[in-house]
């Protein structure tokens, strides 16, 4: 079998654009504006150098498709300026911004105080164990029984 070689050349594009999103509120009914800012990119590839023009044209074109899906479905979960209330559909993204670490951290911190709280348990109950023996007569203090 003979081998046979296969080069390409492959383009990227990036464009960015931004778009004012109109948000009715739920909780006041204020309708309020913002600006989206997304980012869309494309790649187009010619093989044996055939067709570099179509495809950088490819990559221009398959880029701003992507931005302009991205622009009409995309959102920022921002507050309404006039009673701060978040919108329904904002919260599952409001809660995928603050990240893996505020979860983390407060999943440490909690799990530290119970493990506090026990130690704390663990040593009151280790010193009432030590300060008193019991015997058939009563409870003894420790320090009278070990001189």
């Amino acid at each position: 079998m003979v081998p046979i070689p296969v080069f390409w050349t492959k383009y990227t594009a990036t464009v960015r654009a931004r778009n004012l999103k109109v948000v009715p509120c739920e909780n006041c009914s204020t309708e309020y504006l913002y600006i989206l800012e997304r980012e869309g990119s494309g790649i187009g590839t010619s093989v044996y150098a055939l067709n570099d023009a179509g495809a950088a044209d490819h990559a221009k074109a398959a880029a701003d498709d992507t931005l302009q899906s991205v622009l009409e479905n995309d959102f920022d979960p921002v507050p309404c300026p006039v009673c701060g209330h978040y919108q329904r559909y904002m919260f599952p993204k409001l809660m995928e911004t603050k990240g893996m670490g505020v979860l983390a951290v407060k999943v440490m911190l909690i799990v530290g105080g119970c493990l506090a709280a026990l130690g704390a348990l663990d040593l009151r109950a280790g010193e009432s164990a030590r300060r008193t023996w019991n015997t058939e007569l009563g409870e003894v203090p420790c320090s009278s029984w070990r001189d």
